[in-house]
């Protein structure tokens, strides 16, 4: 399973996890984006309509979605609920994880994101260096 957060809960997965694709949400075209083209199921937790467009992540209106939060789902031609779950988000997931199988890694999609975001940071880092090294001469 691949997990991808919203901007506002980025903090909750740190980007070194090993099944961590970074976050959605601000680009037309995040890297992560291209882990949902791939997906059938999309758990959602805590999700709002007005953080992002859900065209972003089920641009076809295909994906079957499950929805977590403490309130209704708000729900459009993109964001169609297979099931809704309304009520305590962590006993939720407690509960759910309890009936799952857990598989560590990530499909051959996640570990082609995972290698380009991480080459991205390192290029980040590295123009971070020589813009302090120049500012520093």
């Amino acid at each position: 399973m691949t997990v991808h957060s919203e901007s506002t809960a980025a903090w909750l997965l740190v980007d070194n996890h090993p099944n961590a694709l970074g976050t959605v949400g601000f680009m037309r075209r995040d890297y992560v984006n291209f882990g949902f083209d791939q997906a059938d199921v999309l758990l959602c937790v805590s999700y709002e309509l007005q953080e992002f467009s859900p065209a972003q992540i089920n641009p076809t209106g295909d994906k079957q979605i499950i929805h977590i939060h403490t309130i209704p789902a708000e729900v459009d031609d993109h964001y169609t609920l297979a099931v809704g779950i309304e009520g305590n988000i962590a006993l939720t997931l407690d509960a759910l994880a309890q009936q799952l199988t857990p598989k560590s890694g990530l499909l051959a999609i996640g570990q082609k994101i995972r290698a380009v975001l991480q080459e991205e940071r390192e290029n980040m880092r590295l123009t971070d260096k020589l813009g302090k090294l120049t500012e520093s001469i």
